[in-house]
């Protein structure tokens, strides 16, 4: 009652959840064709297998360790060793925290569904926040993978 968005939310029990052929049609640089390049290196959008959650706080409680899990995981797998790149984590958390606070609502409350087709920096502008150095740590993928 205090919060209508947030209730929204809760009362659509949404699962944030791509399978290849249902992104493998989006241009490149769209969040559609990130999510086909995450899920074409072996990764898995569902961290967590979806339970039924006959209650608000029973699907509160599913969707916040998903969405920690996925962020968290995504991340870790796929940029950082604890030895070899400190650096570039402790970067990457000053640049997170940035974002978070830049965020204009809390993400999760998204229909991800319907930004497939924007382009990522699109996407980060109508968010507003300012999008990490994707480029400049690709080779930490390598360097995590061994």
């Amino acid at each position: 009652m205090k919060n209508p968005e947030f209730a929204a939310w809760v009362d659509a029990r949404r699962r944030t959840s791509f399978r290849p052929d249902e992104v493998s049609h989006y241009r490149d640089g769209t969040l559609g064709a990130a999510i086909r390049v995450f899920l074409a290196a072996g990764y898995n959008m569902e961290f967590i297998a979806p339970r039924a959650a006959p209650s608000d706080i029973e699907y509160i409680q599913q969707a916040r360790v998903g969405t920690h899990d996925s962020v968290v995981a995504a991340t870790c797998a796929r940029r950082f060793t604890t030895i070899t790149c400190c650096p570039l984590n402790l970067e990457a958390m000053q640049l997170g925290i940035a974002a978070g606070r830049a965020l204009k609502r809390p993400l999760f409350l998204e229909s991800w569904g319907d930004y497939l087709d924007w382009q990522l920096d699109d996407i980060a502008a109508h968010f507003g926040f300012v999008r990490g150095p994707v480029d400049a740590w690709a080779w930490t993928t390598e360097a995590a993978s061994g």
